[in-house]
């Protein structure tokens, strides 16, 4: 497969192409790429090949949806409804056999959120945040690479992951919402599809 920038945010062509338009990308992938194989994440089977968040505060995007969409009064009912969620209805995870611990939100990252194509596992990113004020402060800093030193996040690696809540589980991924009942099982397999890279991307 060749995967062309095409999105907003365009995370897993940049990985793979840097910051070539899509004519450009598509040329030097076809006359100079290399075969790789994608890591890819799985949330109880469903794929994803940049990242994957989970818990309440995810609701945060669809908020961030009805922006884009134009419907800023619906925007505000969804923050709204986010905020509140998200101290309310903590979930419980873990990476690998480690012990279940509570967090407001689980992101799990594969190397082409970091503009990587190879890695042996996924970076486990557990969000403690215990106030509004620490959600905002980890929000605001998320603009800039400084978000991983913030006091409420806790990074590991790992290969799998465990995800429990009472009821419904938020998630985005790869930007997409998703739901999930109770329980989500996270999986790694760093040999996925077959893509044409270019050499040092």
């Amino acid at each position: 497969m060749i995967l062309l920038p095409g999105g907003t945010l365009n995370i897993l062509p940049k990985a793979l192409y840097g910051d070539l338009a899509w004519p450009e990308a598509a040329k030097a992938a076809l006359e100079r790429g290399i075969e790789r194989r994608l890591p890819v994440g799985r949330a109880n089977g469903e794929t994803f090949y940049v990242a994957g968040f989970f818990g309440p505060t995810t609701l945060l995007a669809l908020a961030r949806e009805s922006v884009r969409e134009g419907k800023p009064l619906k925007a505000m009912q969804r923050l709204h409804h986010a905020l509140n969620r998200s101290f309310t209805r903590s979930i419980r995870a873990r990476a690998g056999s480690r012990k279940m611990r509570k967090a407001e939100g689980i992101g799990v990252l594969l190397p082409s959120f970091s503009g990587g194509t190879e890695s042996d596992s996924l970076e486990w990113v557990r969000l403690d945040a215990r106030h509004l004020l620490d959600l905002a402060r980890v929000s605001l800093r998320a603009m800039t690479a400084d978000w991983r030193n913030d006091v409420s996040v806790e990074i590991s690696e790992t290969r799998t992951g465990d995800i429990y809540a009472p009821g419904i589980i938020p998630a985005t991924l790869d930007g997409e919402p998703r739901t999930f009942l109770s329980y989500v099982r996270i999986t790694f397999d760093k040999r996925g599809p077959k893509v044409l890279a270019l050499e040092g991307e």
